[in-house]
């Protein structure tokens, strides 16, 4: 069981890509430490794509402002070092974090479907 407030993550390691699932309660400190720990692993495994699922995540938390401190993190850590597609549910996709960090030089994608994601991750 995960304590109220924190989130954990798991790894998997694939061909061309990493899949890091993150479960648990949305954490702004844990979040924003998120694009250092996915950009260090993918160098480690010698690839430059990700594909987070975070379909488990209770959000209920996130603001608006965080989406944005969020959005500049990867923007500011990832970059233009990996491609980034992200996994949530459906009612929580607004595209304001996707935005923020493709402005500031991510490559992301935001979707509810796995396959779509697979698809734009393929393609980056």
């Amino acid at each position: 069981m995960i304590p109220t407030g924190e989130s954990s993550y798991t790894l998997e390691t694939r061909s061309d890509y990493v899949v890091m699932r993150i479960m648990g309660v949305y954490n702004s400190h844990q979040f924003l430490g998120y694009p250092k720990v996915m950009l260090d692993v993918c160098r480690k495994a010698d690839v430059k794509k990700i594909l987070v699922d975070a379909t488990l995540v209770d959000f209920s938390n996130l603001s608006t402002m965080e989406r944005y401190l969020l959005g500049e993190e990867f923007g500011q850590v990832v970059s233009y070092h990996l491609a980034i597609a992200i996994l949530v549910r459906e009612e929580l996709i607004t595209n304001f974090l996707e935005t923020v960090a493709t402005n500031r030089g991510a490559k992301m994608f935001v979707s509810s479907e796995n396959d779509k994601a697979l698809a734009w991750l393929a393609s980056a």
